[in-house]
């Protein structure tokens, strides 16, 4: 019989019950718990390596008949064992046979598809809180996310690096308890350089894995002298990449060996989900940036400045306010170009910052800024005020009114915003006075007209009025017409240019009002001056697009010359052609509804911003005015002349009436005489004149 044992594979011992001594271990059992003298020896010595008996020995709980099963783990090798053992007599003394099978193999495909399992429940839940939490706290996500995955990987440490600009920090941790944090001291780092990561790490399924023996090798000196004072024995970093770019690194400290096995997809799965919502963060941070900044020169924009007013509300320090307005911004993108004006909007921005630092600068409307300076004294924002407009004058090459104030508490901002205002509109206006310059600033009355009560009563005060700019024949200086234009008189008696207004009406949709308001003055005025029998010419008037895309407005425009009585050859419908249109305007039909009516049509600034050269194949009109932006490089800019001789070119080939805008030089003028222009507008004859000083200049003289 001890024969046949010997030759079977499995594991045989025989034990005596009383004394846990070995009293038989077949050839195989010898041989896998290297026990060639077992005689005399104790079982628990020979095959678990214990000085003392099992806990859980089965010894009691033997029965001749039934076989008791039970496992252990050999701590030795790690090997696995399922153990078989019942009662039995071996030379006339009770003993424990046993039947030992090493299952090391199923054992580690049970604990793979265990910790796979597993491993799936901690990524379930990782995905969860980046898509729950990942819309309102995605900070608070990945740190939930990185416990999870350090719990499952029974790891030291787990935490992210974060990769910008050539510079890595750690931005998020996880430690075990116990474990001493290193986010702190993990910031600003230059990025290794490929070669020295490669050398660094080496690929283990497609995982990058380091010992401290490899890091040793590579580096005796920092790399291990700093890994081995933080204890770290593994090492485990996962990439973090949008598409081919480097995000940063996933990194575990000493995980569980046992638990890294057959992980490979996990942990790439799941730093896709970090890298996913590490992607949603800057998604974010752009879309606030877009949100809450100016594209031009970087500064808080309106809606934040909305957004902080709240905050400073609440704050319980002093406040001081600064209102700045560039003087005659209009006019220096006239004179000296978009480009110019963009570059004195950006000079005025660096040159606040300088002064007040950028934290809280905000870009309010066009050519208007706001300072917030808190816990400030009064007499220091006296001081960088006075400063700030020596600065002015000398970076940012144009004149600005500025109105402050200051206030102990910042309950009060509000209060200080609207003074600050009221002092840099008296600054304003008295340098209009001074320069004999129209006065343009907005004020809380100009604001007002967005509300429909407001706006009419306005119009019913008769305060919005209607300028005439003449046109003339380019060859001869005679009067061929004239362009209506609106301006607002203030009740300080200040007029106010549309510039100021007209978008502010565009924008609450009221433009129609007052477009609808200019043409029935200028019908009125035509009817009167028919009556008196003064020499009569084609009057311009501009409609907005949103005016067009109002249902009802070729009725209007009908009804209301019918009721002045005046021929409609008297009246030219003037509209700006745009490249994009809203969806719901149909600007080719309009225009051939209003010219099928009987009235004219001219397209108005046909130039640099509107150059769509498709609406002479694609529209019928009549007149074409050319933007002063193009007709002001004239005669210098030889391709701006070669330009309009073009455009020139093809308006007489079709028939259509040109007339040059701005013109203020006898060279521009001659320049267009040559080129054929039919008329021509601009401060080289007049300037937008009140109606009754037209009358006298022009049709009573």
């Amino acid at each position: 019989m001890l024969d046949l044992l010997n030759e079977i594979s499995e594991m045989v011992y025989v034990v005596d019950l009383e004394n846990h001594d070995l009293l038989y271990m077949n050839t195989a059992g010898r041989k896998s718990f290297d026990a060639k003298e077992f005689e005399g020896k104790k079982c628990y010595h020979v095959i678990r390596h214990r000085e003392t008996p099992c806990e859980e020995c089965p010894n009691k709980e033997l029965r001749q008949k039934d076989f008791v099963s039970w496992n252990f783990t050999d701590p030795a090798t790690s090997l696995h064992y399922a153990i078989k053992s019942k009662q039995t007599e071996w030379e006339g003394r009770p003993a424990c046979l046993a039947l030992a099978v090493n299952v090391t193999e199923s054992e580690k495909e049970k604990n793979a598809l265990k910790n796979g399992m597993e491993g799936q429940e901690v990524l379930l839940e990782c995905a969860k809180l980046l898509h729950i939490l990942g819309d309102t706290d995605l900070e608070q996500a990945i740190d939930r996310a990185l416990e999870k995955i350090g719990a499952y990987l029974e790891a030291d440490r787990v935490y992210i690096f974060e990769i910008h600009n050539g510079i890595m920090s750690n931005t998020h941790e996880w430690c075990a308890p116990g474990i001493e944090s290193q986010i702190a001291a993990l910031q600003n780092m230059p990025v290794p350089q490929d070669e020295q990561l490669n050398s660094l790490f080496h690929d283990t399924d497609d995982i990058t894995m380091s010992t401290l023996d490899h890091l040793k090798e590579k580096y005796p000196d920092e790399c291990a002298e700093l890994f081995n004072e933080q204890g770290i024995q593994r090492m485990m970093a996962i990439p973090l990449e949008q598409g081919k770019k480097l995000l940063g690194y996933l990194g575990v400290d000493n995980p569980s060996a046992q638990k890294l096995e057959n992980i490979s997809k996990l942990v790439h799965v799941l730093a896709y989900l970090l890298s996913a919502g590490l992607c949603r963060r800057e998604d974010q941070i752009m879309r606030e940036t877009l949100s809450y900044f100016d594209p031009l020169t970087g500064a808080l924009n309106r809606s934040a400045f909305s957004r902080d007013l709240e905050l400073f509300i609440s704050l319980p320090e002093s406040v001081g306010v600064a209102r700045i307005d560039i003087n005659n911004m209009k006019q220096i993108n006239d004179e000296k170009g978009q480009a110019f004006g963009d570059r004195v909007l950006i000079a005025m921005t660096e040159t606040l910052k300088s002064l007040f630092g950028s934290g809280n600068i905000y870009r309010s409307s066009g050519d208007e800024f706001i300072v917030i300076c808190r816990s400030i004294s009064r007499e220091k924002l006296d001081s960088k005020v006075q400063e700030l407009g020596s600065l002015i004058e000398k970076n940012v090459e144009c004149h600005a009114s500025i109105g402050h104030q200051w206030a102990r508490e910042c309950s009060a901002i509000q209060r200080i915003i609207f003074e600050a205002d009221e002092m840099m509109a008296a600054n304003k206006k008295k340098y209009h006075q001074d320069t004999g310059i129209h006065h343009p600033v907005v004020t809380d009355d100009i604001l007002g007209l967005a509300q429909p009560e407001n706006l009419q009563k306005v119009i019913r005060e008769g305060r919005f009025l209607v300028y005439f700019q003449p046109k003339v024949s380019i060859q001869n200086g005679k009067l061929i017409g004239a362009e209506a234009l609106v301006r607002l008189r203030t009740p300080e008696n200040v007029i106010v240019a549309p510039d100021r207004f007209i978008p502010l009406l565009e924008r609450s949709r009221m433009i129609s009002r007052i477009d609808f308001h200019v043409f029935d003055r200028v019908c009125a005025y035509l009817s009167r001056w028919q009556a008196e029998g003064l020499p009569l010419s084609p009057v311009s008037v501009n409609f907005s697009r949103y005016t067009l895309t109002e249902s009802g407005f070729q009725r209007r425009l009908q009804e209301t010359v019918e009721q002045y009585g005046i021929p409609k050859n008297l009246i030219e419908i003037e509209v700006t052609e745009t490249i994009k249109e809203d969806d719901s305007y149909n600007f080719t039909r309009v225009i051939e509804e209003t010219r099928k009516s009987g009235f004219s049509v001219s397209i108005d600034d046909f130039g640099v911003k509107n150059a769509n050269l498709s609406l002479f194949t694609a529209l019928e009109f009549d007149a074409l005015k050319i933007d002063k932006s193009l007709i002001s490089k004239v005669p210098d800019h030889q391709k701006a002349c070669a330009v309009i001789r073009s455009i020139c070119v093809m308006c007489h080939q079709i028939g259509i009436h040109l007339v040059a805008e701005g013109v203020e030089t006898k060279a521009q003028e001659a320049v267009l005489q040559e080129l054929g222009f039919d008329g021509a507008q601009g401060y080289l004859y007049s300037r937008p004149l009140p109606r009754k000083e037209f009358e006298e200049k022009y049709l009573r003289k």
